[in-house]
C-alpha cells in the first residue's frame, strides 16, 4: 500500500491487515484513537467532550504519559455518555 493509498482508504480492517507484523503494540494503539476519533465524530450527537477526552487519554496511555487506571476512568465516562451505565457495570464485575 502506498502512502497516497493509505491517506485515501477508508476501510479500517484493509488498514490494520497491512499494518500486520510491521507496527508497535504503540503505533496500533494509535491507530485504533484514530478510528475512534472518526467513528465517534460521525456518531456522537451528545456534544459531550467527555468522548475525545477518553480517546486523548489512550493517545496518552499509549505514549506512557498517563497510567492505565485513568485511561480506564476515561473510557468508562466516554461509553457512559453514548450507551449509557451499564459498561459501568461490567468493568466492576471483572
Amino acid at each position: 500500500m502506498t502512502e497516497a493509498e493509505w491517506l485515501a482508504c477508508r476501510n479500517p480492517p484493509v488498514m490494520l491487515e497491512f499494518l500486520r507484523g510491521k507496527v508497535s503494540v504503540r503505533k496500533l494503539r494509535l491507530f485504533a484513537c484514530a478510528c475512534c476519533r472518526f467513528c465517534f465524530s460521525a456518531i456522537s450527537e451528545s456534544g459531550d467532550e467527555t468522548i475525545e477526552e477518553a480517546i486523548e487519554a489512550t493517545e496518552w496511555y499509549a505514549d506512557g504519559l498517563v497510567g492505565k487506571d485513568l485511561r480506564q476512568r476515561a473510557e468508562v465516562l466516554a461509553w457512559n455518555v453514548e450507551f449509557g451505565s451499564s459498561y459501568d457495570w461490567l468493568v466492576n464485575q471483572a
